[in-house]
């Protein structure tokens, strides 16, 4: 889920996820989590310092859910925060441990969030024909 209002910030995460293999739902409004979570299960929240992103926090604060990762926003109930500017690298390490620390597995095995573009299959069990790995890619 993303809940973030600067354009350039939401569209860099937008792409980011999409390149690993992830499902991405920009929200609008605050109170649209409500509606996702009684219909979808969904494993993180990305917000900003906007009024949005806080918005957005407090609804997610006020219900047991998925973990929150602030994007130029320190607060209360945030799982992790990193500040602006942010790195493609810094965004998906930080987005890995997140989902490693919440147990999700695929087939019984943690996915690594890894673009394809600078590494090969990055959950071996969720594609069918695996890439090679590019040099110089993240381990």
């Amino acid at each position: 889920m993303l809940a973030i209002s600067d354009a350039y910030l939401a569209d860099a995460c937008r792409h980011l996820l999409l390149e690993v293999g992830t499902v991405v739902i920009p929200i609008a409004r605050p109170l649209a989590l409500l509606s996702v979570r009684r219909v979808l299960a969904y494993d993180l929240v990305c917000v900003d310092s906007s009024q949005l992103g806080h918005d957005a926090l407090a609804v997610q604060g006020g219900e047991p859910g998925a973990p929150a990762l602030g994007l130029g926003l320190a607060a209360e109930g945030l799982t992790a925060s990193l500040a602006l500017p942010v790195s493609a690298n810094q965004f998906l390490g930080t987005v890995e441990g997140i989902l490693a620390d919440s147990r999700i597995t695929c087939g019984g095995v943690q996915p690594r969030l890894e673009s394809p573009s600078r590494r090969g299959d990055y959950c071996q069990h969720c594609t069918a024909s695996p890439t090679t790995s590019i040099p110089g890619g993240r381990d």
